[in-house]
């Protein structure tokens, strides 16, 4: 993490000495003559002492988390870059065997629903970690609610089926 945290700075030190428009003001409370050099000197550091920056997938990997990568991560990259299926999803209207390009496609709660499960699991199991890890007594608590969430959603499944 301290190394991606380090190269983070250097670029933006370095885009803030080009001139960059959307920095404009902040060199002033800034010495890049020196902070350019020091983050390259403790990235140096770093990696001659082997860390290397870690890709995303190694980051989850690490953390135990290859089920999220996998899922929520996956499917809210594709979305925040992007990718092929998601532009078809946003902007092509299918009908009758014929599609129209649209600027901004009607978006249903269907459709929205996996990002609002993904999304609501994502959060209580944080809050169960968290919980757990500082000891707050609300774990179980939190896992209970988590229960009682999961027995709604088979209502509403049973009554969508129906």
């Amino acid at each position: 993490m301290d190394t991606a945290y380090f190269k983070y700075r250097l670029t933006f030190f370095k885009n803030v000495k080009k001139g960059n428009p959307y920095f404009v003001g902040m060199a002033d409370g800034l010495d890049l003559e020196v902070e350019i050099p020091k983050c390259k000197e403790k990235i140096k550091e770093l990696e001659d002492r082997g860390y290397r920056q870690l890709s995303v997938w190694n980051r989850f990997d690490h953390a135990g988390m290859a089920d999220e990568y996998n899922s929520v991560y996956h499917i809210l990259s594709g979305d925040a870059h992007a990718n092929k299926s998601v532009l078809i999803n946003r902007h092509f209207e299918h009908k009758d065997g014929d599609f129209n390009v649209v600027f901004f496609k009607d978006t249903s709660i269907d459709s929205m629903s996996h990002y609002i499960f993904l999304t609501v699991e994502t959060l209580i199991e944080s809050a169960v970690i968290l919980h757990t890890e500082l000891d707050s007594g609300k774990a179980e608590e939190i896992r209970q609610l988590h229960k009682g969430y999961n027995a709604i959603l088979e209502e509403l499944s049973s009554l969508s089926a129906s």
